[in-house]
């Protein structure tokens, strides 16, 4: 297992590199620059602004310093806001934590609950319903979701703020944060409660068919000992792998939902900088959400050798 962990913890240099090759190459690739985008008054001003900024070197020259001054920890400073990089992700990144963990919670409980439901009563109404309300959390756009959510909660009941991790004015309680939070999580729990929905519902059936479920249900055991405790154990690598996954998404920041809802979190940092040509920023913003999928990816793997034995990692 150590060989294994060590092994994975060494790929990560690789993948990393080139997903910073390819953010590096796409940004410059886009209409306009950084320059443009502080707008300069005078062509003079903005080839000097260029200059500055290093932006009128070649390319494999910009790229060779920046990766020189990651190496050393360094991610540079934000063309837009004039701090280090760091600085600005490392706390909105707490923040966009804040709202993956509601969100995965709602994701999780929904999902697995809704999946194992629909698979303990294949066919039935309640299985059709519930599969028609994964496929409408599929389908649903986070952005018109959100919408939605604030017109009937905050506009038209009033019951729920719209915006936000705390009131403007007011006291920041973790009672107002939860508060807060609610409709954010909704939003962004939804498609990833539907995808764990129809996987654990898909899972939950393959297992349940296999004979010695009918032989345990055959002893006249509870039909919950039945289904939690044998059936749900060998569902679960599938399941676990899946809900990972949609991990890693919610950590990579719900960019539609933070900028719906005004959370300040790394997913609105990184709509702010990609409209503002900020460079240092986007890539930074990058590395470590890719490093975060990364580690995520390896402890699902970790967590499922460890559920089922068959599983081995090597």
């Amino acid at each position: 297992m150590r060989s294994y962990i060590l092994k994975r913890l060494l790929m990560v240099l690789p993948i990393l590199w080139g997903v910073s090759v390819v953010t590096f190459v796409m940004m410059r690739v886009l209409p306009g620059d950084a320059a443009m985008a502080l707008v300069a008054d005078t062509p003079a001003d903005l080839e000097r602004l260029r200059a500055s900024l290093g932006l009128d070197r070649p390319l494999h020259v910009q790229y060779g310093i920046w990766l020189w001054h990651v190496l050393q920890g360094d991610l540079g400073t934000s063309i837009q806001l004039r701090r280090p990089v760091v600085d600005v992700l490392l706390p909105q990144f707490v923040n966009t934590l804040i709202l993956t963990a509601g969100s995965f919670s709602l994701a999780v409980a929904i999902g697995w609950s809704v999946g194992i439901l629909s698979a303990m009563h294949q066919y039935s109404v309640v299985d059709r319903a519930t599969m028609l309300l994964t496929l409408f959390g599929i389908s649903m756009p986070a952005f018109w979701l959100g919408l939605v959510l604030i017109w009937f909660f905050a506009y038209y009941l009033k019951a729920l703020p719209g915006a936000g991790m705390y009131p403007i004015r007011g006291d920041k309680t973790l009672g107002e944060l939860l508060r807060h939070l609610i409709l954010p999580s909704l939003t962004t729990a939804a498609v990833p409660a539907a995808i764990m929905a129809r996987m654990t519902r898909s899972s939950m059936l393959e297992v349940i068919r296999q004979d010695y479920i009918r032989t345990i249900r055959a002893k006249g055991l509870p039909e919950w000992v039945v289904i939690y405790k044998h059936a749900l154990k060998n569902a679960l690598p599938p399941i676990l792998n899946i809900t990972g996954l949609q991990l890693g998404f919610l950590l990579g920041g719900a960019i539609f939902t933070e900028v719906i809802f005004s959370w300040p979190g790394i997913g609105l940092q990184l709509y702010s900088s990609i409209s503002g040509r900020d460079y240092p920023m986007v890539q930074g913003f990058v590395l470590l959400t890719s490093l975060c999928f990364v580690l995520v990816n390896l402890g699902i793997d970790i967590l499922t050798s460890y559920v089922d034995p068959r599983i081995t990692v090597s």
